[in-house]
């Protein structure tokens, strides 16, 4: 598993994980969910399967449709005794709209950036 910041096509994907040959882009807003749905929803053009990653909040049922009707996943982030816990309140879809030109610029792209843990 890799992880960087990678672009995709106009935009810049926060975070990029590779897990068994899927393509996981995720998208970090402190508060503006909308807007991280909105640019997780562009990435679904290039990766397999799109998360948005908030701190820890309750959600409302207008959250859980937007996502739930997207098909992007939903992370919570919380700080616990030092360490970060991140846990999936919606898991994500598989795309159905990825183009695979676009898939190839951001694994060439993240091929040039990748970190290992």
């Amino acid at each position: 598993m890799g992880y960087t910041e990678v672009p995709c096509l106009s935009h810049s994907v926060d975070l990029v994980l590779e897990v068994s040959e899927a393509l996981i882009a995720v998208e970090f807003k402190l508060s503006d969910w909308r807007r991280g749905l909105s640019q997780a929803e562009h990435h679904l053009i290039a990766f397999d399967y799109c998360y948005v990653c908030l701190p820890k909040r309750t959600i409302t049922a207008s959250i859980r449709e937007a996502f739930s009707k997207s098909g992007i996943g939903l992370l919570l982030v919380e700080e616990a005794v030092g360490r970060i816990a991140l846990t999936e309140v919606i898991s994500p879809r598989l795309s159905t709209r990825k183009w695979h030109v676009a898939e190839r610029w951001v694994r060439d792209a993240f091929g040039g950036r990748r970190l290992q843990p």
